[in-house]
C-alpha cells in the first residue's frame, strides 16, 4: 500500500482565542501529486471534512485540546497521523 503524505499550513484567526483554521493540500508522499477525496478528522471525535478534487482541505476547529491528532484516511494507502503538539 501507498503512504499518504501531507503538507498542513496552520492560520490562527487573530480574533480567536482558542479556534484554529487548518488548511492544506493532501498528497502521495511517493509521486508528489494531490490526492483527492481523503477523509481528515480529529481522532476519537465526529469532527472532520474531506479534500476537495484537488486535495485541498480547509477545517475550522471552534473547541479542541492540545492533545488531540488529526486523521487522514483514503481508501488504498495507509492512514496518515498528525499528532497533537
Amino acid at each position: 500500500m501507498r503512504t499518504i503524505g501531507f503538507i498542513l499550513f496552520l492560520f490562527i484567526g487573530p480574533s480567536m482565542l482558542r479556534a484554529q483554521e487548518y488548511t492544506g493540500v493532501v498528497i502521495n508522499k511517493n509521486t508528489n501529486e494531490p490526492i483527492s477525496y481523503v477523509s481528515i478528522g480529529i481522532i476519537d471525535t465526529h469532527f472532520g471534512t474531506y479534500s476537495g478534487k484537488q486535495g485541498g482541505f480547509r477545517m475550522f476547529i471552534k473547541d479542541y485540546e492540545e492533545t488531540d491528532s488529526l486523521r487522514f484516511f483514503c481508501v488504498g494507502f495507509h492512514p496518515g497521523l498528525l499528532l497533537g503538539r
